[in-house]
């Protein structure tokens, strides 16, 4: 595997705001993921002309009945006024560490909120290789969560994945929660009678 730190400033150097989408990070994330000696799927479509893409990493080929989902989104919001962004030289896409109370802390777009908590995951899968997994671990990068969680409806509704428990990577102030808002997405479909469909027809 290559240097953790090195993985974490390309992280952060390849963009993946709404605007461009995040298929050039999920290519590289499939790579390490690739390193890491994990099976990878990349699960890809077309949203308003950008492509967007699901990376799934396994320790094997073969899918368990039951698995343990350990999910990032791989996109970030719109960083904003480049300006504002005074730890990393006024470029969000510029990983910066700087000493803090005797801690280094990185900054950048997606460090916290939430790219490299997918990094954090693979290297820790990574050095656990070889156990025996009493709930294989499955590794999920999704996009779209900045737009409607479209990544993850797409991975849930194609059924790419059989989670029985999973760790959602969100900012916590490095707390475990153990619940949140979440999101919710109704669709709702209302058929016309057939005398409805006549008087439309009638109309045209």
């Amino acid at each position: 595997m290559r240097d953790f730190v090195d993985a974490c400033r390309k992280f952060i150097e390849l963009e993946s705001t709404p605007a461009v989408g995040n298929a050039d990070l999920a290519e590289f994330a499939a790579e390490l993921c690739r390193e890491a000696g994990l099976h990878v799927e990349l699960q890809s479509e077309m949203m308003n002309g950008i492509r967007q893409t699901n990376v799934i990493a396994r320790p094997s080929s073969e899918r368990p009945a039951e698995e343990f989902l350990l999910q990032t989104h791989l996109d970030t919001c719109d960083p904003g006024a480049y300006g504002l962004w005074t730890r990393t030289g006024a470029n969000p896409y510029s990983a910066s560490i700087y000493q803090e109370q005797g801690t280094d802390v990185l900054y950048g777009l997606g460090a916290a909120d939430v790219k490299l908590d997918f990094l954090c995951k693979l290297y820790a899968i990574h050095d656990l290789r070889g156990s025996a997994w009493k709930l294989p671990p499955v590794l999920v990068g999704t996009f779209g969560e900045e737009t409607g969680m479209h990544g993850a409806i797409k991975l849930i509704r194609k059924k790419m994945i059989a989670a029985k428990m999973a760790l959602v990577g969100e900012p916590t102030d490095l707390r475990a929660i153990c619940a949140g808002k979440g999101f919710a997405a109704v669709e709702i479909e209302i058929p016309f009678s057939e005398e409805e469909k006549e008087i439309g027809r009638a109309h045209v």
